[in-house]
C-alpha cells in the first residue's frame, strides 16, 4: 500500500478520520492543496479543499461511506484549495478498516481541470489501490508508533496466524528476532527508509529468513509501512 501511495504522483491521496481531519497525505495532495505537508496533516479536509455550495452534499457522501463501509461513488467536484486555486477534481472515497474497525477514509483525487476523462479513471485507480494491498505476494504491515494497524493476507500467511486480527494491536518487534528488532527500532527512531535482511518468528515458534523493507507515510507522528 505504501508503494502505491509513493508511485501515484498524479493522484492526490489523503486519509481522514471521523472528524474529517487529515491524518496523512502524499506529496501530490499537499501540492494540490497549495501547502506544505506539515500544514495539511491535522486540518479538516473541508478547509483544504472546499466544495463551496456543494459542501453539504460532500459531507453527506462521506457520512454514507462511514455508515455503509463501501466505496463512495466517483464524481467531479469544483473545489477551492487552501492555496486559493479553483480546480475540478475527479474524486473517490475508499473506506479502510483496521482490525475489523472502520476508522479512516482514503480520499483519492485527480486534477481534471484542463481535461475531464470521466469517473472511470478514478474507479480504475481505486480498484488498483484496494487490490494491490489484498493481492500482492509481499507481506505488508501498516504500523503507527510501531504498532501493527493492518495486515494483508500475505502477512497473515507469513506469520502463520489465523487472521489479521491476531497481528493487529501488537508490535512488529514481537515477531522479529532480537538482533533484527534492534535494527528496526534504530531505523524507526531515525525515521529512515530502507531494506535489510533479518529473521522473523512464525507461529507457533518457527524462525524464517526475511527481507524487511521500511517506507514512511506522511502523517501525524510515525506512520510506517513494512514489508517483511
Amino acid at each position: 500500500m505504501v508503494s502505491a501511495l509513493e508511485s501515484t504522483p498524479l493522484v492526490a491521496v489523503c486519509s481522514i478520520d471521523r472528524d474529517g481531519v487529515v491524518r496523512f497525505c502524499n506529496a501530490y495532495c499537499a501540492e494540490l492543496c497549495g501547502l506544505p505537508s506539515e500544514q495539511v496533516v491535522g486540518r479538516k479536509l473541508a478547509e483544504l479543499l472546499s466544495r463551496g455550495e456543494r459542501q453539504d452534499e460532500h459531507d453527506r457522501l462521506l457520512a454514507e461511506v462511514w455508515r455503509s463501509g463501501r466505496v463512495g461513488p466517483a464524481g467531479d467536484w469544483i473545489v477551492r484549495t487552501a492555496g486559493g486555486r479553483e480546480l475540478c477534481l475527479a474524486s473517490v472515497k475508499i473506506p479502510v478498516s483496521h482490525g475489523g474497525h472502520l476508522d479512516q477514509i482514503v480520499c483519492m483525487d485527480v486534477d481534471v481541470t484542463a481535461r475531464r476523462p470521466g469517473s472511470d479513471t478514478m474507479l480504475s485507480v481505486a480498484s488498483h489501490f484496494e487490490q494491490m494491498f489484498a493481492r500482492t505476494s509481499d507481506a505488508v504491515l501498516l504500523l503507527r508508533d510501531g504498532v501493527i494497524e493492518e495486515a494483508n493476507p500475505a502477512a497473515v500467511a507469513l506469520f502463520k496466524c489465523a487472521s489479521a486480527v491476531r497481528l493487529c494491536g501488537r508490535r512488529l518487534e514481537d515477531f522479529l528476532a532480537a538482533a533484527t528488532a534492534g535494527r528496526h527500532r534504530l531505523r524507526a527512531r531515525r525515521r529512515g527508509n530502507g531494506a535489510a535482511r533479518g529473521r522473523a518468528w512464525q507461529q507457533p515458534g518457527r524462525m524464517v529468513l526475511c527481507r524487511l523493507r521500511r517506507r514512511t507515510v506522511l502523517g501525524r507522528g510515525p506512520a510506517d509501512g513494512d514489508r517483511p
